[in-house]
């Protein structure tokens, strides 16, 4: 399997992790990715001068294993986009040099 079909299976696994609901959500509790985005951003963040948490920034230990393991998935494929993204460039340079 190559880096192109890797980062599609990877679309797929994140596309059928997203369709299920949090286990987690209830009337009185949000779903995890609601409850990262509005969670109170640390000092740290503050002084990157974050105004948000951006999504790779989600702590996945305060998520529930299923929320968590989409994080994984999507951190995954961000990853292989731009590894497939880094080979085409180079295969086009190899391409210009000959």
């Amino acid at each position: 399997m190559d880096l192109k079909e890797t980062s599609k299976a990877v679309r797929t696994l994140i596309d059928i992790l997203g369709r299920g609901p949090c286990p987690r959500a209830t009337e009185k509790q949000k779903p995890c990715m609601c409850a990262e985005d509005d969670r109170e951003l640390t000092a740290a963040e503050k002084r990157k001068g974050w105004s948000q948490r951006p999504f790779f920034a989600y702590d996945p230990d305060r998520m529930c294993p299923t929320c968590a393991a989409y994080w994984h998935a999507a951190m995954a494929g961000l990853a292989l986009d731009r590894a497939v993204r880094l080979e085409a460039m180079e295969n086009a340079e190899k391409e210009n040099r000959r």
